[in-house]
Parts: C-alpha cells; sequence; structure tokens
C-alpha cells in the first residue's frame, strides 16, 4: 500500500535504496549491498501497519 504524506516520500526513498541494494548484490559488491540495507534498517521509521520496507529489507539481509 502507499503512505499517506508526508511519508510517501520517505517511503518511495527507501523502495528506491532496497532497489539499489539489489543491483549491489546482483553485481558482486555484498559489501555494499549488506551496508545500503543495514542502512535502511536503521534510518527508516515505518508509516504504518502496511508498511512492509523493514521486512523486505530483513529478507535481503538474511538472503546475503
Amino acid at each position: 500500500t502507499t503512505p499517506p504524506e508526508p511519508a510517501a516520500q520517505t517511503y518511495w526513498l527507501a523502495k528506491a535504496s532496497i532497489v539499489l541494494g539489489d543491483t549491489f548484490a546482483e553485481n558482486g559488491n555484498m559489501a555494499q549491498a549488506k551496508a545500503t540495507f543495514q542502512s535502511i534498517k536503521s534510518g527508516y521509521t515505518p508509516y504504518g501497519p502496511g508498511d512492509e520496507v523493514l521486512d523486505q529489507v530483513e529478507l535481503r539481509l538474511r538472503k546475503l
């Protein structure tokens, strides 16, 4: 689900950072991928119960 304003900007920035981390991982740069995901994990505040960003980050960190 899409968050309400003003949380939307932070939400989409986090989602874009997940894509960036995925790109690092796909290119074999696991250290940068891990750092990207950990940065999201430590700095992102979910907007509500429908926000899956941190779940997606945790999943990716486990896969590394």
